[in-house]
């Protein structure tokens, strides 16, 4: 008999199996998606190319968000759809994609129920706000859903198209995080038909896409969407991530009359004048605004503090408000240990002599002090390169961690600094999980950012291959990235599940503290050696730490196989061990405590 439900058990799945996948939505139109397997052979269903929202274009451009009409019948959603439009160095024509571009891909795990309720995770690519995609290939289920969730990756407007602000309601601005805050609304209404739990749906990112999910944490029309929330590299404290107003404007002038759009007669006419112009037109030139890498804002059209009206996603500045409902949302929040190479590499291996040469007048820019008065910009170089170079500009491959140190203090551990103070100084705040992600993996986004085959160190963007497939990168793992590969999806779906990276039935030791207060209790996840013999199993505790220096905590390695040991704490492994997790405290403080001299000087509001 048993095995007669057994086969009929199979039969049935691999009936399942043989038609694509189908979901009714909530308004009665038809989703037809395809099936895909995760990393481990778990099979998922995936909808992809998903409208939340209308086509942006005529009317709709520079505007808010539309819903996507419903239809009857089926839709067909099995094919990636193409990029939202941008100006992108890295493909062959340079802009690439669509304004037509609102959708999101959906995965869920093929074998639910109707009474399953997984957690689902919004993710928001990065890419400075002006590049970047979310397709299946890049950003799919195959790590993840190893783990029973949802994932949902979201494309939104970039660059001029999704950020030009005229500071008027003609053009408020922050079309981008609008068409965020609309796919977690279409999320909220639909995502019971797919098995997920709409009171447990965590907003994530890297870079602009971790600001992004930051800037939920703030805004009216994403408040009760979202219940937790996961930055990497990147927060609304990063001073790169919102553009002040009289800057935008500037920029958005610039770039009317770069495309023969008068701004003389008013924001209404400039605007009308914009809609008329080709999309094309206006990725094209606003790459004009990039005269070179190494002298220019990292984000051109970027978020900005709204007008106050009812359709404002930022009414006021995020940085300035002491009291918010985002401080109480469960968090996860970290970065790369030389994040800092996203530019530094590029730096080095490029543009390295002319670097050297105008150091004074790209650094103002680089750094984001150019629109200081001239006195305070030269006293702010003079701080900086004593601090950083003792005035000595010998920078090479071999020889950049003190410049890989500046750019990583300066774009990601600072603003992460601020964001933590922030939120501690409130009365209330959630659980709050930190980290540097230091994992030295066979390939480095280094060489995305033109910085050659050589290994710098742990670059900007280099924790995504661990939680996603990253196709674009060709890797070819090592031993201990397979381990790595199994516990940072462990660890993060666990987090959306429970609020808590290592609950207590967790296989990855030793238990990841949470930061309250500073000194910082902050993880390292990850070996840059890679991994590291040893004659004995490790079983070691807690011990009390003096916060006033770096310093292990408790020292963890992640084990090579897969089955508990009763002997120890751990679990077993053989005579080569994988680190995963050591807890310490006290992040680069006396990095943190320069930049925190320099915030007055530097006007970052």
């Amino acid at each position: 008999m048993l095995i007669i439900v057994i086969l009929l058990f199979v039969a049935k799945s691999v009936i399942s199996l043989a038609s694509p996948p189908r979901v009714i939505l909530p308004h009665g139109g038809v989703l037809v998606g395809k099936h895909m397997q995760t990393s481990n052979g778990k099979f998922v269903d995936a909808f992809i190319g998903v409208p939340y929202a209308k086509p942006p274009v005529g009317k709709f451009r520079f505007a808010s968000p539309q819903k996507a009409d419903s239809w009857e019948g089926e839709k067909v959603t099995d094919t990636d759809t193409t990029v939202c439009l941008q100006y992108n160095k890295f493909e062959p024509g340079n802009i690439v994609g669509s304004e037509d571009c609102l959708y999101i891909n959906l995965y869920t795990p093929t074998n639910r129920t109707k009474v399953d309720e997984f957690p689902v995770l919004v993710w928001f690519h990065g890419g400075a706000f002006a590049l970047g995609g979310s397709n299946s290939e890049d950003t799919g289920p195959q790590r993840l859903l190893d783990n029973d969730i949802i994932l949902v990756t979201v494309a939104y407007r970039l660059g001029a198209l999704g950020f030009l602000s005229t500071g008027t309601l003609d053009s408020p601005g922050n079309y981008g995080l609008k068409d965020q805050a609309m796919a977690l609304q279409w999320i909220r209404e639909n995502i019971k038909t797919f098995g997920g739990n709409i009171n447990d749906v965590i907003v994530a990112g890297q870079s602009a896409g971790g600001a992004s999910a930051s800037f939920h944490l703030v805004s009216p029309l994403s408040k009760g969407f979202f219940h937790k929330a996961i930055m990497h590299s990147g927060n609304y404290f990063d001073f790169w991530t919102i553009i002040d107003r009289k800057v935008a404007i500037e920029r958005t002038k610039k770039l009317a009359s770069l495309v023969n759009c008068t701004t003389a007669n008013g924001s209404e006419e400039l605007v009308g004048c914009l809609r008329e112009t080709s999309a094309l037109d206006i990725v094209a030139t606003s790459d004009k605004f990039l005269a070179t890498v190494t002298g220019h804002p990292l984000t051109v059209f970027a978020p900005v503090v709204e007008p106050k009206w009812a359709g404002a996603f930022l009414p006021e500045n995020p940085r300035m408000l002491s009291k918010t409902y985002g401080h109480t949302i469960p968090i996860i929040i970290g970065v790369t240990s030389d994040d800092g190479l996203m530019t530094s590499a590029s730096l080095i291996y490029t543009y390295n002599q002319e670097f050297k040469d105008n150091f004074k007048t790209f650094l103002p820019v680089m750094i984001g002090y150019d629109n200081r008065p001239p006195r305070v910009q030269e006293k702010i170089t003079r701080q900086l390169d004593h601090f950083y170079f003792n005035g000595v500009h010998n920078w090479s491959v071999q020889n950049h961690q003190n410049l890989t140190n500046l750019l990583s203090d300066d774009l990601f551990y600072s603003g992460m600094d601020r964001f933590l103070r922030n939120r501690f100084a409130a009365k209330r705040f959630g659980p709050t999980y930190v980290y540097v992600f230091d994992q030295r993996g066979p390939k480095s986004f280094t060489e995305l950012f033109e910085g050659g085959p050589e290994y710098y160190g742990v670059a900007h963007a280099d924790d995504l291959p661990y939680i996603f497939p990253m196709d674009q990168l060709n890797i070819s793992r090592t031993y201990c990235d397979n381990q790595m590969l199994y516990a940072m999806p462990k660890m993060w779906t666990d987090f959306m599940r429970t609020g808590n990276p290592t609950p207590n039935n967790s296989p990855v030791h030793p238990k990841w503290i949470p930061a309250t207060k500073f000194p910082l209790n902050y993880a390292q996840i990850g070996n840059k050696n890679g991994g590291r013999s040893l004659d004995s199993y490790l079983n070691v505790t807690n011990t009390s730490i003096g916060a006033a220096r770096e310093q292990d905590n408790v020292a963890g390695d992640f084990p090579c196989n897969s089955y508990n040991d009763t002997r120890s704490n751990e679990m077993a492994f053989g005579p080569k061990t994988c680190v995963i997790i050591r807890n310490k405290v006290s992040l680069e403080q006396r990095r943190m405590n320069f930049w925190r001299s320099l915030e007055r000087s530097l006007a970052w509001n």
